[in-house]
Parts: structure tokens; sequence; C-alpha cells
């Protein structure tokens, strides 16, 4: 902006005075300037220029008031529109993906997306050749960036949920302590209290722990096993042919 103006206030000091043809002289050379310069910037940055340069197409995406940047205002439209009539029929997220290859910054403002480049600035044509694509170096160094963050959260959740897993081993291997210790207590004062019918009703329980889990049988029920192992090691069907499912 402050390009244009300079070189406004030079055709009006030159001019002052001048015949008007002398004006319109200026005023040809400063737009041979642009040409010039617009020539040597990327062809769709120089597309996307002339669109906020023009009037046909502010009311779907225009300069900001201080220049500096430039927001689309109605998405559909300069889909449809801008994107069709200036862009070869681009859609829209392939926009983007050139807006992100060639440095501009987003800002989301109530809605509405916001571009910014330091060198895509309203009338300061001139360093529009500056507005370079990103090397493919660039572009793989990026995306080895997003791959390392990426890989980074992922070993994250993996670690929370390693956490959590060891928690609830933990939570269970407390919880097979207290069973056991109860268990045992009960099977001491039922033996007291019944011992023939604890006996029948003690080798039918272990022999379906045992068929479910033979190491469970034996780490609750080692005690009882000790008692009926002469009687059990008689029975053929002492462990269940299939495993159940045990939680």
């Amino acid at each position: 902006m402050k390009e244009m103006l300079r070189d406004l206030n030079e055709i009006h000091k030159n001019a002052f005075g001048c015949p008007k043809e002398q004006i319109f002289v200026f005023a040809k050379q400063i737009k041979q300037q642009q040409q010039q310069h617009m020539s040597k910037a990327n062809k769709f940055i120089a597309t996307l220029y002339k669109v906020l340069e023009s009037k046909e197409y502010f009311n779907y995406v225009s300069w900001t008031n201080n220049g500096t940047s430039f927001m689309i205002h109605k998405l559909d439209d300069f889909q449809k529109i801008v994107l069709t009539e200036c862009f070869n029929q681009i859609s829209i997220h392939s926009f983007y993906r050139q807006m992100c290859l060639y440095g501009f910054r987003l800002k989301k403002k109530k809605g509405l997306k916001e571009y910014s480049h330091p060198n895509f600035i309203q009338g300061n044509f001139k360093e529009l050749g500056l507005v370079q694509r990103k090397s493919k170096s660039h572009e793989t160094a990026d995306d080895m960036i997003k791959v390392s963050n990426s890989l980074k959260e992922q070993l994250q959740k993996l670690k929370e949920q390693q956490y959590s897993f060891l928690y609830q081993l933990k939570a269970q291997q407390e919880i097979h302590k207290i069973l056991t210790n109860k268990i045992k207590q009960l099977l001491n004062q039922f033996e007291n209290q019944y011992p023939e019918f604890w006996k029948q009703q003690m080798r039918i329980m272990l022999k379906l722990i045992c068929g479910c889990k033979p190491l469970y049988g034996v780490l609750t029920s080692a005690p009882l096993y000790e008692i009926l192992k002469d009687d059990l090691l008689q029975q053929e069907d002492f462990y269940s042919p299939k495993q159940l499912p045990f939680y």
C-alpha cells in the first residue's frame, strides 16, 4: 500500500502543471511496472492478486481494512464463482493446499477464513515475486514433522493405555487375594461345622474351578486339594474338556 501511495505521489508531483497527456504517460508507466512485476510472480499468486484488486469479486473475497491480509466471505459462492472463473475450476481443498504451500498463514474469525503473507500486501505488487512455493525439501520436512507429531500422539496414547491396563491388572490381583483369603476362611469354618458335607461339596467345586482355570484352582484351593487329591485322582473327568471363559 505504501509503495502504491509513493508511486501516486510521484505521479502527482511530476504531473502538476503538466499537460493532460503527460499524466497519462506517467500512469501508463506505473501500469507497465505493475505488469512487469506481476509477470515475475507465480501464475496462481498473480491471479489471486488480480481477483482481490478487482471489484467484481469483492462480495466473495476481499482485502481486509489494513490491506495486509484477505478474507473469504462467502465460501460457497467463492468456490462456485471465483474458483471456477479464475482458477480453472480447482476445488476449495486444492486452494487451501496452495495457500499452505505458498506460506500463507490462516486465521479464523467468526467462521471466516483470513489469509496473510508478509509479501502479499494490497498495492505492494513489487514483492509478489517473493511469494514462492515451498521446495520439495521443505514439503518433505513438513510432512516428516507431521508424521513425527502423529507418532508421538499415538505413543502417548499407548502409554496411557498401558498404565490403565497395569492399574486394572493390579486391581484384579488385589481382588483375587481378597477372594482367596475369604474362601480359605469359609472353607475352614465349613469344614469344622460340616466335615462330611463339606468334603462332598468342595470336591465338586474344585473340579469346576480347575476345569475352567487349573492355575486359579490350585491357587485358591490348594489346602482343599491336599485333602481330596486321593479321591480326585481316581476321577477321569477331573479336567473339563472345554476351557470356559474366566473373568
